[in-house]
């Protein structure tokens, strides 16, 4: 297993470790209705060592933050949508399939997907009065998000 994997497999098995009830209801975590652990009324930085989550990039998302909220969402939704794209359960199986399809690298893959949303946003706002009948803009703007999360995360795979 390479160190990557290991890593998030001991995050993964620290986090279910932490994640107990009695930790919630003193206040220093609480879980919203997607799932995400978010800080509690109690929750400081001092809390994650005590925590034993000694990883420098253990950090705890504030749902009262709009660019955190964001990313909450962003995840969410790609965790959903992941699914019905990787016939393998991977999460670089459509753009790798696609890059073979096409003679693309999966980079350039993503990176048409991004050109796609945002001539999408070009086009749904460059027509007054216009209404999207199939995905709203919001729903394009997530996806846009997604893929230059994703266009990131390829760069350090």
């Amino acid at each position: 297993m390479g160190m990557k994997k290991r890593r998030r497999r001991e995050f993964a098995e620290k986090m279910l470790d932490v994640r107990s009830p009695s930790l919630e209801a003193q206040g220093y975590y609480a879980t919203d209705s997607d799932g995400f652990a978010t800080a509690g009324d109690k929750w400081d930085p001092a809390v994650s060592s005590e925590l034993g989550w000694d990883l420098p990039d253990v950090f705890v998302l504030d749902p009262s933050d709009p660019f955190e909220r964001a990313c909450m969402d962003l995840v969410k939704m790609s965790r959903k949508k992941r699914g019905d794209y990787s016939a393998d359960g991977g999460m670089w199986w459509n753009f790798d399939a696609t890059a073979q399809l096409t003679g693309l690298t999966r980079a350039q893959v993503i990176w048409a997907n991004i050109a796609q949303k945002i001539n999408r946003i070009v086009s749904l706002t460059s027509r007054p009065g216009h209404k999207a009948l199939n995905e709203s803009e919001i729903d394009t703007r997530l996806d846009l998000a997604v893929y230059s999360i994703l266009y990131y995360a390829e760069s350090q795979v």
